[in-house]
Protein backbone atom coordinates (compact mmCIF):
# COMPACT_ATOMS: atom_id res chain seq x y z
CA UNK A 1 0.00 0.00 0.00
CA UNK A 2 1.79 3.33 -1.34
CA UNK A 3 1.84 6.17 1.24
CA UNK A 4 -0.27 8.20 -1.24
CA UNK A 5 -3.36 5.66 -1.12
CA UNK A 6 -3.49 5.91 2.94
CA UNK A 7 -3.54 9.45 2.51
CA UNK A 8 -6.20 9.48 0.15
CA UNK A 9 -7.89 6.65 2.11
CA UNK A 10 -7.60 8.78 5.28
CA UNK A 11 -8.68 11.87 3.56
CA UNK A 12 -12.02 9.62 2.47
CA UNK A 13 -13.21 8.81 5.61
CA UNK A 14 -13.52 12.56 6.75
CA UNK A 15 -16.59 13.93 7.23
CA UNK A 16 -17.91 17.62 5.34
CA UNK A 17 -18.94 20.75 7.63
CA UNK A 18 -22.58 21.58 7.42
CA UNK A 19 -21.40 25.34 6.82
CA UNK A 20 -20.04 23.86 3.87
CA UNK A 21 -22.69 21.89 2.46
CA UNK A 22 -25.02 24.96 3.51
CA UNK A 23 -22.94 27.27 1.24
CA UNK A 24 -23.48 25.05 -1.95
CA UNK A 25 -26.71 23.25 -1.76
CA UNK A 26 -28.95 27.03 -1.06
CA UNK A 27 -28.33 27.22 -5.19
CA UNK A 28 -30.26 24.69 -5.92
CA UNK A 29 -33.05 24.53 -3.32
CA UNK A 30 -35.75 25.23 -6.17
CA UNK A 31 -34.37 21.74 -7.69
CA UNK A 32 -35.26 19.86 -4.38
CA UNK A 33 -39.00 21.11 -4.59
CA UNK A 34 -41.28 17.89 -4.63
CA UNK A 35 -38.12 15.49 -5.09
CA UNK A 36 -36.60 12.14 -3.89
CA UNK A 37 -33.25 12.75 -2.62
CA UNK A 38 -30.80 10.34 -2.15
CA UNK A 39 -27.49 10.66 0.22
CA UNK A 40 -25.72 7.62 -0.46
CA UNK A 41 -22.14 6.94 1.17
CA UNK A 42 -23.60 8.15 4.53
CA UNK A 43 -22.57 7.46 8.10
CA UNK A 44 -26.48 7.50 8.55
CA UNK A 45 -27.73 10.02 11.19
CA UNK A 46 -24.33 11.67 11.82
CA UNK A 47 -24.16 12.91 8.63
CA UNK A 48 -24.31 16.73 8.18
CA UNK A 49 -25.76 15.77 4.36
CA UNK A 50 -28.78 13.58 6.32
CA UNK A 51 -28.60 16.79 8.88
CA UNK A 52 -29.36 20.00 6.25
CA UNK A 53 -31.95 17.47 4.77
CA UNK A 54 -33.43 16.24 7.19
CA UNK A 55 -33.57 19.80 9.10
CA UNK A 56 -34.45 21.39 6.10
CA UNK A 57 -37.58 18.71 4.59
CA UNK A 58 -40.05 20.25 4.97
CA UNK A 59 -38.84 23.99 4.19
CA UNK A 60 -37.69 22.60 1.09
CA UNK A 61 -40.51 20.28 0.33
CA UNK A 62 -39.19 17.42 -0.24
CA UNK A 63 -40.43 14.73 -1.30
CA UNK A 64 -39.02 11.61 0.73
CA UNK A 65 -35.42 11.68 1.87
CA UNK A 66 -33.42 8.47 1.95
CA UNK A 67 -29.60 7.73 3.51
CA UNK A 68 -27.61 4.67 2.90
CA UNK A 69 -24.04 3.74 3.98
CA UNK A 70 -21.60 0.94 3.46
CA UNK A 71 -21.20 -1.70 6.28
CA UNK A 72 -18.44 -4.31 5.18
CA UNK A 73 -19.82 -6.79 8.08
CA UNK A 74 -23.42 -6.25 6.47
CA UNK A 75 -24.98 -4.32 9.25
CA UNK A 76 -26.22 -1.55 6.36
CA UNK A 77 -29.52 -0.11 6.72
CA UNK A 78 -31.87 2.92 4.79
CA UNK A 79 -32.94 6.13 6.40
CA UNK A 80 -36.31 7.11 5.42
CA UNK A 81 -38.46 10.39 5.79
CA UNK A 82 -41.68 11.02 3.53
CA UNK A 83 -43.78 13.65 2.71
CA UNK A 84 -46.43 10.32 2.22
CA UNK A 85 -46.19 7.02 3.92
CA UNK A 86 -46.49 4.78 1.62
CA UNK A 87 -49.03 2.11 3.30
CA UNK A 88 -46.21 -1.08 2.58
CA UNK A 89 -43.73 0.92 4.81
CA UNK A 90 -46.76 1.72 7.70
CA UNK A 91 -47.45 -2.00 7.42
CA UNK A 92 -43.45 -2.99 7.41
CA UNK A 93 -42.48 -5.07 10.16
CA UNK A 94 -38.96 -4.80 9.22
CA UNK A 95 -39.13 -0.79 9.32
CA UNK A 96 -38.21 0.78 12.85
CA UNK A 97 -39.67 4.39 13.34
CA UNK A 98 -37.85 6.78 15.82
CA UNK A 99 -38.51 10.63 15.75
CA UNK A 100 -35.77 13.11 14.18
CA UNK A 101 -35.44 17.23 13.54
CA UNK A 102 -39.06 18.72 13.13
CA UNK A 103 -40.48 15.76 14.78
CA UNK A 104 -40.61 13.64 11.61
CA UNK A 105 -40.76 9.86 11.50
CA UNK A 106 -37.73 8.27 10.09
CA UNK A 107 -37.87 4.51 8.91
CA UNK A 108 -34.77 2.78 9.62
CA UNK A 109 -35.03 -0.69 7.11
CA UNK A 110 -32.40 -2.89 7.16
CA UNK A 111 -30.35 -3.76 4.08
CA UNK A 112 -29.79 -7.60 2.63
CA UNK A 113 -26.19 -7.09 1.41
CA UNK A 114 -23.87 -3.99 2.67
CA UNK A 115 -24.77 -1.40 1.00
CA UNK A 116 -22.70 -1.36 -2.03
CA UNK A 117 -23.84 1.72 -3.83
CA UNK A 118 -23.13 -0.94 -7.25
CA UNK A 119 -25.14 -3.55 -5.70
CA UNK A 120 -28.13 -4.60 -7.41
CA UNK A 121 -29.87 -3.67 -3.86
CA UNK A 122 -28.65 0.03 -3.91
CA UNK A 123 -29.08 0.54 -7.67
CA UNK A 124 -32.96 -0.45 -6.97
CA UNK A 125 -32.74 2.61 -4.68
CA UNK A 126 -30.63 4.79 -7.01
CA UNK A 127 -33.72 4.00 -9.23
CA UNK A 128 -36.34 5.37 -7.15
CA UNK A 129 -34.33 8.68 -6.20
CA UNK A 130 -34.77 11.87 -8.58
CA UNK A 131 -30.79 13.77 -6.97
CA UNK A 132 -28.11 12.42 -4.92
CA UNK A 133 -26.02 14.76 -2.78
CA UNK A 134 -22.93 12.85 -0.89
CA UNK A 135 -19.28 12.99 -0.61
CA UNK A 136 -18.18 9.64 -2.13
CA UNK A 137 -14.62 8.33 -1.58
CA UNK A 138 -12.46 10.38 -4.32
CA UNK A 139 -11.19 6.78 -5.86
CA UNK A 140 -14.75 5.63 -6.62
CA UNK A 141 -15.81 9.13 -8.00
CA UNK A 142 -15.39 8.21 -11.49
CA UNK A 143 -17.59 5.10 -11.17
CA UNK A 144 -20.11 6.62 -9.48
CA UNK A 145 -20.68 9.87 -11.90
CA UNK A 146 -20.92 7.00 -14.61
CA UNK A 147 -23.77 5.05 -12.65
CA UNK A 148 -25.45 8.51 -12.02
CA UNK A 149 -25.38 9.62 -15.70
CA UNK A 150 -26.02 6.27 -16.99
CA UNK A 151 -29.66 6.14 -15.17
CA UNK A 152 -30.22 10.12 -15.73
CA UNK A 153 -30.04 11.33 -12.20
CA UNK A 154 -29.31 14.75 -11.19
CA UNK A 155 -26.39 15.14 -8.83
CA UNK A 156 -24.56 17.42 -6.55
CA UNK A 157 -21.06 15.80 -5.03
CA UNK A 158 -18.29 16.87 -2.82
CA UNK A 159 -14.79 15.53 -3.89
CA UNK A 160 -11.28 16.75 -4.57
CA UNK A 161 -9.88 18.42 -7.48
CA UNK A 162 -7.46 15.93 -8.03
CA UNK A 163 -10.05 14.58 -10.22
CA UNK A 164 -8.69 16.90 -12.88
CA UNK A 165 -5.93 15.01 -13.32
CA UNK A 166 -7.70 12.18 -14.64
CA UNK A 167 -8.77 11.49 -18.47
CA UNK A 168 -12.25 10.02 -17.86
CA UNK A 169 -13.02 12.30 -15.47
CA UNK A 170 -12.09 14.94 -18.23
CA UNK A 171 -13.98 13.62 -20.76
CA UNK A 172 -17.60 13.68 -18.49
CA UNK A 173 -15.76 17.95 -18.61
CA UNK A 174 -15.43 17.99 -22.24
CA UNK A 175 -19.24 15.91 -23.15
CA UNK A 176 -20.80 18.90 -20.63
CA UNK A 177 -22.37 16.15 -18.46
CA UNK A 178 -20.47 17.48 -15.65
CA UNK A 179 -18.98 20.66 -14.27
CA UNK A 180 -17.83 22.46 -10.92
CA UNK A 181 -20.28 23.49 -8.37
CA UNK A 182 -21.28 26.77 -7.80
CA UNK A 183 -19.24 27.64 -4.42
CA UNK A 184 -15.70 26.57 -4.03
CA UNK A 185 -14.40 24.91 -0.59
CA UNK A 186 -12.12 27.63 0.71
CA UNK A 187 -8.09 26.04 0.54
CA UNK A 188 -7.59 26.45 4.11
CA UNK A 189 -10.93 24.41 4.20
CA UNK A 190 -11.67 21.96 6.90
CA UNK A 191 -13.22 18.45 7.47
CA UNK A 192 -14.33 16.86 10.47
CA UNK A 193 -12.43 13.79 11.96
CA UNK A 194 -14.43 11.14 12.81
CA UNK A 195 -14.43 9.38 16.41
CA UNK A 196 -11.36 7.17 17.05
CA UNK A 197 -9.58 8.04 13.01
CA UNK A 198 -5.99 9.18 14.41
CA UNK A 199 -5.04 12.52 12.49
CA UNK A 200 -1.45 12.90 11.24
CA UNK A 201 0.14 15.96 11.74
CA UNK A 202 -0.82 19.19 13.73
CA UNK A 203 -2.65 20.71 10.80
CA UNK A 204 -5.63 20.75 13.04
CA UNK A 205 -8.43 22.47 15.40
CA UNK A 206 -11.48 22.05 16.99
CA UNK A 207 -14.98 23.82 16.58
CA UNK A 208 -17.17 24.91 19.24
CA UNK A 209 -18.65 21.17 19.24
CA UNK A 210 -15.60 19.99 20.43
CA UNK A 211 -15.40 17.97 17.00
CA UNK A 212 -11.65 17.74 15.77
CA UNK A 213 -11.19 19.47 12.20
CA UNK A 214 -8.08 19.02 9.77
CA UNK A 215 -7.34 21.18 7.10
CA UNK A 216 -7.88 19.19 3.83
CA UNK A 217 -6.85 21.43 0.59
CA UNK A 218 -8.24 20.69 -2.73
CA UNK A 219 -12.37 19.89 -1.75
CA UNK A 220 -14.68 20.94 -4.38
CA UNK A 221 -18.11 20.14 -5.93
CA UNK A 222 -19.27 18.89 -9.06
CA UNK A 223 -22.79 18.64 -10.71
CA UNK A 224 -24.90 18.30 -13.69
CA UNK A 225 -27.38 20.88 -12.37
CA UNK A 226 -27.10 24.70 -13.46
CA UNK A 227 -25.53 26.92 -12.17
CA UNK A 228 -24.81 30.61 -12.50
CA UNK A 229 -21.23 30.32 -12.81
CA UNK A 230 -20.53 27.95 -15.71
CA UNK A 231 -22.28 30.91 -17.76
CA UNK A 232 -19.83 33.51 -16.42
CA UNK A 233 -17.82 34.83 -19.30
CA UNK A 234 -13.90 34.68 -18.14
CA UNK A 235 -12.40 37.96 -18.57
CA UNK A 236 -9.49 38.56 -21.20
CA UNK A 237 -6.97 40.74 -21.33
CA UNK A 238 -3.72 40.01 -23.14
CA UNK A 239 -2.63 39.81 -26.78
CA UNK A 240 -1.01 36.90 -28.23
CA UNK A 241 2.29 37.54 -29.60
CA UNK A 242 4.40 34.52 -30.69
CA UNK A 243 7.55 35.97 -28.24
CA UNK A 244 4.79 36.02 -25.25
CA UNK A 245 2.95 32.39 -25.41
CA UNK A 246 5.95 29.43 -26.59
CA UNK A 247 4.63 26.82 -27.96
CA UNK A 248 5.45 23.47 -26.53
CA UNK A 249 8.22 21.44 -28.52
CA UNK A 250 6.44 18.20 -28.49
CA UNK A 251 2.64 19.50 -29.10
CA UNK A 252 1.05 21.74 -31.51
CA UNK A 253 -0.33 24.36 -29.00
CA UNK A 254 1.16 27.27 -26.79
CA UNK A 255 1.58 27.43 -22.97
CA UNK A 256 -0.20 29.20 -20.89
CA UNK A 257 0.82 29.23 -17.04
CA UNK A 258 -1.80 31.31 -15.55
CA UNK A 259 -5.33 31.34 -16.21
CA UNK A 260 -4.94 35.13 -16.60
CA UNK A 261 -2.80 34.84 -19.29
CA UNK A 262 -5.26 33.57 -22.01
CA UNK A 263 -5.20 35.88 -24.70
CA UNK A 264 -8.39 37.22 -26.28
CA UNK A 265 -7.38 36.89 -29.67
CA UNK A 266 -6.02 33.27 -29.82
CA UNK A 267 -8.70 30.49 -31.30
CA UNK A 268 -5.68 27.46 -31.73
CA UNK A 269 -5.00 24.80 -28.90
CA UNK A 270 -3.76 26.23 -26.03
CA UNK A 271 -2.53 23.94 -22.85
CA UNK A 272 -3.57 25.37 -19.72
CA UNK A 273 -3.57 24.21 -15.88
CA UNK A 274 -6.09 22.52 -15.15
CA UNK A 275 -7.63 24.72 -12.57
CA UNK A 276 -9.01 26.09 -15.26
CA UNK A 277 -12.19 23.79 -14.97
CA UNK A 278 -13.29 26.02 -11.97
CA UNK A 279 -13.83 28.90 -14.79
CA UNK A 280 -15.07 26.86 -17.56
CA UNK A 281 -17.66 28.45 -19.80
CA UNK A 282 -19.05 26.17 -22.29
CA UNK A 283 -20.35 28.85 -24.84
CA UNK A 284 -16.88 30.51 -24.36
CA UNK A 285 -14.23 27.62 -24.72
CA UNK A 286 -13.93 23.91 -25.93
CA UNK A 287 -11.76 21.32 -23.82
CA UNK A 288 -10.00 19.04 -25.69
CA UNK A 289 -8.47 16.55 -23.75
CA UNK A 290 -5.54 16.60 -21.35
CA UNK A 291 -2.41 17.36 -23.16
CA UNK A 292 -0.42 14.00 -23.01
CA UNK A 293 0.18 11.76 -25.98
CA UNK A 294 -2.38 8.96 -25.05
CA UNK A 295 -5.14 11.37 -24.93
CA UNK A 296 -3.77 14.02 -27.10
CA UNK A 297 -2.41 12.27 -30.38
CA UNK A 298 -3.25 14.65 -32.85
CA UNK A 299 -1.76 16.94 -31.63
CA UNK A 300 1.78 15.63 -30.45
CA UNK A 301 5.12 16.01 -32.10
CA UNK A 302 7.00 12.62 -31.85
CA UNK A 303 10.93 12.56 -31.69
CA UNK A 304 11.50 14.71 -28.82
CA UNK A 305 12.21 12.90 -25.31
CA UNK A 306 9.85 13.73 -22.87
CA UNK A 307 9.28 11.53 -20.88
CA UNK A 308 6.48 9.69 -22.15
CA UNK A 309 4.98 12.88 -23.52
CA UNK A 310 4.94 15.43 -20.80
CA UNK A 311 4.32 18.78 -22.18
CA UNK A 312 7.14 20.56 -22.58
CA UNK A 313 7.43 24.85 -22.93
CA UNK A 314 11.22 26.71 -23.38
CA UNK A 315 13.48 25.08 -21.11
CA UNK A 316 11.03 22.78 -18.77
CA UNK A 317 8.37 20.29 -18.33
CA UNK A 318 5.20 21.55 -17.03
CA UNK A 319 2.76 20.88 -14.81
CA UNK A 320 -0.51 18.60 -16.08
CA UNK A 321 -2.05 20.88 -18.82
CA UNK A 322 -5.74 20.71 -20.17
CA UNK A 323 -5.47 21.32 -24.00
CA UNK A 324 -8.57 23.46 -24.98
CA UNK A 325 -9.51 25.99 -27.68
CA UNK A 326 -11.53 29.37 -27.65
CA UNK A 327 -14.84 29.44 -29.92
CA UNK A 328 -15.38 31.56 -32.14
Amino acid sequence: MTKDYDKQQYRDQLRAQLCDIEAELKYYENSFNDKHVLCNFNDTETSNFWRYFSTNFKRLNLKQLTATSFSPDGSSYRLDIYKHVPDEIKNSTSSQIFDDTELLNVYRTPLKGNGDFQSDECIAILEECDIVVTYPPTPLMNELSQLLLEYQKDFILMSNKVLFGFSDFITLFKENKIWVGQTTVPSDGWMIVPEGLETPGKNKIRNSLGQELVNIQGICWFTNLDNIRRHIELPMFMQYTPDSYPRYKNYKAININKIKEIPYDYYEAMGVPVSFLKSYNPDQFQILSLLNKKDAPNYYIPGFKDQGGRPWAEDSFTYVRLLIKRKL
